[in-house]
């Protein structure tokens, strides 16, 4: 693409670092550099044919930003081209930081335009992408399975590990941090991700030698613990089937003792004030997102009516992406009488 490109950001922080205190968050905003936002948007223009790869059966086009200035230091970001669900993303973010402190990245979304001239702004090309700062380590599934995938030149391989890489790999599922653990369990219950597969998770060493897990893609929640399926196509019959998917709830730590420390934290929290802070904050962010495609034909779903941008890709293959924080009828008390039986199993 060589024509040029105009860059939209929202006026919020790319970066932000989250400060848990019991029942208080502070979001502590740190805005990039004007010098390296300058950079930023220069990477996006030269960089802009979005490598296509695939993961869990979907295709995923991706770009890895990698800047230095002397303010802002090192800085290393993911930009994903069409999100499927970027405010759900936002919301989950907002939710995990809120209530624990950690367990997700922060992420922002943006609108790169290809100005089509200024009589007819509404047909300009709009691209969303999601720009997000990059988690470093190996994914929980690298780590739980017994091949190693390598590159050799372009062709990927794969061998077995060792019987010492079998062995280190299960002490790191062994130490992970107990109370970080209970605490994403909490979320995970609150939330009822959709899509919790080790491939989603990055294991984090941490300063004391224990581990941690971090979400780097959480857009599928909010889902029905259970729903009727038909049997087969042919039948009429229905049964219930588990919506609600994550690694987590697999793990032998499920067995142990909640950790005494996540339990006193979150009895602490005020689940009317820490609700109602995310829920505002969506509000507002919703507004903004109306502001970012504008023209954008919106679609209904489950009874919202949201943003939803569609494009057609090189191989003529739909590219959706929906842009509002699709929050529905229910979800917020469903969140809310969750957090408060929670704590009082607790």
């Amino acid at each position: 693409i060589n024509k040029k490109i105009r860059v939209q950001i929202i006026r919020e922080n790319i970066l932000q670092q989250a400060t848990r205190q019991h029942a208080n968050l502070s979001l502590i905003k740190q805005p990039l550099s004007k010098s390296l936002q300058t950079k930023l948007f220069a990477v996006i223009k030269n960089k802009l044919q979005f490598k296509k790869y695939k993961q869990d059966g979907c295709t995923h086009r991706v770009i890895k930003v990698e800047l230095e200035s002397k303010q802002d230091g090192k800085i290393s970001l993911y930009l994903k081209a069409y999100p499927e669900m970027p405010g759900m993303t936002y919301l989950m973010e907002q939710l995990h930081h809120r209530i624990i402190g950690h367990g997700t990245g922060f992420s922002e979304l943006i609108c790169l335009q290809l100005p089509g001239g200024q009589k007819d702004q509404q047909k300009q090309n709009k691209i969303p992408v999601l720009i997000s700062n990059t988690i470093k380590g190996r994914t929980l599934e690298e780590v739980l399975s017994h091949k190693i995938e390598y590159k050799v030149g372009n062709e990927r391989k794969s061998r077995e590990k060792t019987a010492s890489e079998q062995s280190q790999d299960a002490k790191i599922i062994q130490n992970l941090d107990m109370q970080k653990f209970s605490e994403l369990v909490f979320v995970a219950i609150l939330t009822n991700p959709e899509d919790g597969l080790p491939s989603n998770y990055i294991v984090q060493k941490q300063k004391n030698g224990s581990y941690v897990l971090v979400s780097i893609d959480h857009d599928h929640a909010l889902f029905p613990a259970y729903m009727e399926e038909k049997v087969d196509n042919d039948s009429k019959e229905t049964e219930l089937k588990l919506q609600v998917k994550t690694i987590l709830f697999c793990f032998n730590q499920m067995h142990n003792v909640v950790d005494s420390n996540a339990r006193e934290a979150f009895l602490k929290l005020d689940a009317k004030k820490l609700l109602r802070a995310v829920l505002l904050n969506a509000q507002k962010k919703n507004r903004y997102y109306k502001t970012l495609f504008v023209g954008t034909k919106t679609a209904l779903h489950d009874g919202i009516i949201i943003k939803e941008y569609k494009e057609k890709d090189e191989e003529n293959k739909t590219l959706s992406s929906i842009i509002h924080i699709p929050l529905k009828k229910g979800d917020a008390v469903a969140i809310y009488t969750k957090f408060i039986k929670l704590q009082q199993l607790l």
